[in-house]
């Protein structure tokens, strides 16, 4: 037995359900999904619609060109505006100050895109000069690709041009709100190439996502504009050895005979030589001293001694070179100085070997 119509009826209503709910969800999708990938073919579209003089269907496809969802570069959103600002001279009446926004707008998305003298009118190009004089603007030339770079050579440029010479100062300032700045006070005339190094304090910049800002001044009238650039960075960690403490003087062996025991062995067998020679004449009564006379034993006895301790000064050789204490200081100071050059060489090769990669997103203005 086949289904009931109670049941067909419940599978055509899920059926509508689905339908209603999936295709518009579809249909939303696919404009979407066209439009991110045909930057060249719209721009193709375009020049196709203003050689067969479809100026309202150029306009449509300029002015879609430029929507933030189309996959586009900045040439082709500035000749799309181009071709946007033709339409408005073309137009009855010209409208001249909506072509000159356009053309403005052409300029600050890409500074060096121009009109093509050979498709567009004399009055077109003229009103290009006149806004571009008027206007000032900065765009980047070129940026480097993914790079990967040594601390020693750790330096990029960039190339920018600006529509009158200004003066530029460049930040870079990472999500977190800190702040380096890598050039200041450099002069753009015409096209410059502004050199760039990503290193503070010896070591490479942190990992992370940054945003360059490049904010240059007109030298003439004070105006200032501001271009950003996205920077991903990703460094390799630099760790170095410290260098070993200076030794102290503890350390050392004394390199000389001390005087000092020489000097206290003197000074007490002059001491004793003089006692020798004089208690004897001290502990005589005064009735018998002349009767006795002085004692020239305990005088030679003092003298004796007296002398010895000259002899012992002389041949202890106060002074003189140690040689074994002199050998031990030398092996000290040659291993200090092996390991603090060791560890040089090994900081520099580590300082080699370590890399930061960049990676430049697109400029916006």
């Amino acid at each position: 037995m086949g289904p009931s119509p109670r049941r067909l009826a419940c599978l055509a209503a899920a059926a509508a359900l689905a339908w209603f709910a999936v295709v518009p969800l579809a249909l939303a999708q696919v404009p979407a999904q066209a439009d991110t990938a045909t930057g060249d073919a719209l721009l193709t579209r375009l020049i196709d619609a203003y050689e067969n003089f479809d100026f309202t269907g150029t306009r449509e496809l300029a002015l879609r060109l430029l929507q933030p969802e189309v996959q586009a570069t900045p040439e082709q959103r500035a000749q799309a505006t181009f071709f946007a600002a033709a339409t408005s001279l073309l137009s009855t009446p010209p409208d001249r100050p909506e072509a000159r926004r356009l053309l403005a707008r052409g300029i600050r998305l890409d500074l060096f895109a121009r009109p093509d003298t050979l498709r567009f009118s004399a009055e077109l190009l003229l009103e290009y000069e006149r806004t571009r004089r008027s206007l000032f603007a900065v765009g980047v030339q070129s940026l480097p690709g993914d790079t990967a770079l040594g601390l020693q050579d750790s330096g990029v440029s960039i190339e920018l041009g600006a529509t009158r010479p200004a003066t530029l100062s460049v930040l870079l300032e990472s999500v977190r709100g800190t702040q380096y700045q890598l050039a200041t006070n450099v002069r753009l005339v015409g096209l410059s190439r502004v050199p760039l190094r990503f290193v503070h304090s010896g070591s490479f910049l942190p990992s992370g996502s940054y945003v360059l800002k490049l904010e240059a001044t007109d030298d003439s009238a004070g105006a200032r504009t501001l271009v950003t650039i996205p920077v991903g960075i990703v460094a390799d960690s630099l760790v170095v050895e410290s260098l070993p403490d200076a030794l102290p003087d503890s350390a050392f062996r004394p390199e000389r005979r001390p005087w000092g025991p020489a000097r206290r062995s003197l000074v007490a067998s002059l001491a004793v030589g003089a006692l020798t020679a004089v208690v004897p004449q001290l502990l005589t009564p005064a009735s018998l001293k002349g009767a006795v006379g002085s004692d020239a034993y305990a005088i030679g006895v003092g003298a004796l001694v007296a002398a010895s301790g000259i002899v012992g000064l002389l041949a202890s050789k106060p002074g003189a070179l140690i040689p074994e204490n002199v050998e031990y200081n030398d092996g000290l100071n040659q291993r200090w100085t092996a390991e603090r050059q060791r560890i040089i060489a090994d900081n520099e090769r580590r300082r080699g070997e370590v890399r930061i990669r960049l990676q430049f997103g697109r400029p916006s203005q």
